[in-house]
C-alpha cells in the first residue's frame, strides 16, 4: 500500500482530534467480489504497522493484496486506487 503525501495530509488531520490514532484496512465481500474497507478506528500500537508515516491496522486476509492500493486525494476527498479491483455484477 502506498499513501500519498496529499492522501497523508489529510489522514493526518482526520486522526489529529485524538479520538483515533490510525485506519483500519479491512476486507468485505460481496456479489462483486471483496473490496478493501478503509475506516479510522483506536488500536493497540504494537497492532500497527507504519505506511509511509501513516498508521495502519491491516485486517485483511490477503495481505499481499496492499502492494497493489494507493490512497491519494482528489477534489479534497481521500481517493482509493485499487489496481487489483474488479467489476461488478
Amino acid at each position: 500500500m502506498k499513501i500519498t503525501v496529499e492522501g497523508k495530509k489529510v489522514i493526518e488531520r482526520l486522526l489529529s482530534s485524538g479520538e483515533h490514532n490510525c485506519i483500519k484496512v479491512s476486507e468485505q465481500t460481496s456479489c462483486c467480489g471483496t473490496s478493501l474497507v478503509f475506516t479510522l478506528t483506536k488500536a493497540e500500537p504494537d497492532e500497527l504497522v507504519n505506511v509511509d508515516g501513516v498508521p495502519v491496522l491491516l485486517e485483511v486476509e490477503t495481505p499481499n493484496r496492499m502492494e497493489f492500493v494507493t490512497i491519494d486525494v482528489s477534489n479534497g476527498n481521500l481517493t482509493l486506487i485499487d489496481e487489483q479491483s474488479g467489476g461488478c455484477c
